[in-house]
This record gives C-alpha cells, structure tokens and sequence, in this order.
C-alpha cells in the first residue's frame, strides 16, 4: 500500500483511504480533471467552507467545487 503524510496535519495514511467512499472518488475525479494551478486555488477555496470545530463534509466540497 501507498502511505501519503497530510501536509496540514502530519497524519500517515494509506492513499487508499482517500477513496474507499463514492463521495471521496467523486471529489478526485473533479480534481483531476482540473489544470494544478487551478485545483490548487479550490483547496484554498474550500478552505473559506471548513468549519472551525469539524472537518468540511465531502458532500458539501462535492458541491462547492462542482460549482
């Protein structure tokens, strides 16, 4: 298996996991059809949606990214 680090928080975990939901294949397939440096300016976009005391739910960067 493939580990990757998160570079926000350090964590190890197997790419794998980023996956194993259809929301969290949904959300990659729309970054990877976006060019880097636009993909890279969604992240930071979706950060604005986080909120503070919880992670931002997939469904909802699902939508945000669609739009």
């Amino acid at each position: 298996m493939m580990q990757l680090q998160c570079p926000c928080c350090d964590a190890i975990f197997n790419i794998e996991e980023g996956f194993t939901s259809i929301e969290g294949k949904q959300l990659a397939a729309l970054f990877a059809e976006l060019e880097p440096h636009l993909g890279k300016a969604v992240l930071s976009y979706l950060r604005l949606f986080n909120p503070a005391k919880r992670g931002l739910k997939l469904s909802k960067a699902i939508k945000v990214v669609e739009e």
